[in-house]
């Protein structure tokens, strides 16, 4: 599944990353510090226990020289040994506190700036003794600390958890993403089944209930259409026949009229049906559009197909080649000859482009051009019929899954283009 920065999963992902790091990290330096302070308290409670120790040895053997191999250096006299640069400078005032926390007596606390490091401590004893200590080796520490081990596996487990529940979330919305994709005029409404929360559920019930009722809508809409056409038909049959055996000068006006009646008569029929029932088929788009247009070359239409013989999409023959009679004759009726029709390969995506050489139609008036009976007599300048052959075409785009624009032509006029999904 390809993700979009704008998506809610990634984003809400990007945020439940971005709190665990921010936590984990928190955390991970407060159990560092921690732990530092611990080290640091261990290490003077066991100096301190050393001096404790040497102090009271000193209470019984005043003369008492410690082996060289600890490490521990006795002085008697009132300063350590100091070097050329003076007195050593004494150690910092917070440490003296706690390592006299620890003993128990106030003590005294010089740094040794002699070759090896390490502090001079005063000793509580008879006459002015000082002790040295050298540094306290570093202890062996592994590569990653247990805690930091328990720290990375809390984090994994939670941001995976996180994950998932965040991806049972988004699954649901995926799936009615694509359910509203495929709610069309001509698609019989399946019950949406989603898992998840409750909340997911009770909106795939209200979705189904909605797509429940534009279903019912549309079907009453299209029962109303027929039944209209269908009943208008029958009058119209009966006047033709009547004309038929009148003698009228006016006969041949009425005739004509009559035949405009029908022709409205078809296309709220065509608008009706919208193409539904016919099968679907793969064929060639550039011989197909050919074949439309063939009828219309006389009248100042032309072809310009690509070279391209692997244009091949599944239509429905009857109701595109509909489509395309409709931008043409509308092309031909409401714009200017001559009319140029072009096949266009676009990835996954075919467009046919049907463009007129008339004044075109204002960018405000396109979106209405394509509602049922709509007439945009001031944009097009001539008397509409019904106002359904854009909407009739753009009924079949959708029905085929594409969908049909309208724009200004390179040459001037309107520019109908007509895309269709290759697969």
């Amino acid at each position: 599944m390809k993700l979009r920065f704008d998506s809610l999963y990634l984003r809400l992902a990007l945020v439940l990353a971005a709190a665990l790091v921010a936590g984990f990290v928190t955390m991970g330096w407060m159990f560092q510090q921690h732990m530092e302070q611990d080290r640091g308290r261990g290490e003077r409670r066991g100096m301190a226990g050393q001096i404790h120790l040497i102090e009271n040895i000193l209470v019984h053997y005043p003369a008492l020289e410690l082996p060289a191999d600890t490490g521990l250096v006795l002085f008697r006299g009132p300063q350590p040994p100091d070097t050329e640069s003076g007195l050593p400078p004494q150690a910092p005032p917070e440490l003296a506190k706690r390592i006299a926390d620890e003993l128990g007596h106030p003590v005294a606390l010089r740094h040794n700036q002699g070759a090896q490091t390490g502090l001079w401590i005063s000793l509580a004893a008879e006459q002015p003794t000082w002790l040295f200590v050298p540094p306290p080796k570093p202890p062996n520490r592994p590569v990653m600390e247990p805690w930091t081990w328990g720290l990375l596996v809390s984090f994994a487990v939670v941001l995976v958890g996180g994950m998932a529940l965040l991806w049972r979330v988004q699954v649901p919305l995926r799936k009615l993403e694509r359910a509203l994709d495929d709610t069309g005029p001509a698609t019989v409404p399946q019950p949406l089944h989603l898992r998840g929360p409750g909340e997911v559920k009770r909106l795939a019930e209200r979705f189904n209930r909605m797509r429940a009722r534009l279903h019912r809508h549309e079907q009453d809409r299209e029962v109303m259409l027929a039944g209209v056409a269908h009943d208008l038909r029958a009058p119209v049959t009966r006047l033709r026949l009547q004309l038929e055996l009148e003698n009228s000068a006016r006969r041949d006006d009425m005739l004509r009229n009559l035949d405009s009646v029908e022709a409205i008569v078809d296309q709220f029929l065509l608008f009706a049906r919208g193409g539904e029932g016919e099968a679907r088929s793969e064929w060639e788009l550039n011989a197909f559009v050919a074949e439309v247009a063939a009828p219309y070359e006389s009248q100042g239409v032309h072809c310009q197909l690509i070279d391209d013989a692997d244009i091949i999409a599944p239509i429905h023959p009857s109701s595109l080649r509909r489509a395309l009679c409709n931008l043409i004759e509308n092309g031909l009726e409401y714009g200017a000859a001559p009319v140029n029709i072009r096949v266009e390969s676009h990835g996954g995506h075919i467009a046919i482009c049907v463009a007129d050489s008339g004044k075109g139609i204002a960018p405000e008036d396109r979106e209405r051009a394509l509602r049922p009976f709509s007439r945009l007599d001031d944009a097009r300048g001539r008397q509409g019929h019904s106002g359904l052959g854009l909407a009739i075409a753009a009924r079949i785009a959708e029905g085929h899954g594409g969908a049909l624009t309208l724009s200004d032509a390179p040459e001037g006029g309107l520019l109908a283009r007509l895309t269709l999904p290759r697969h």
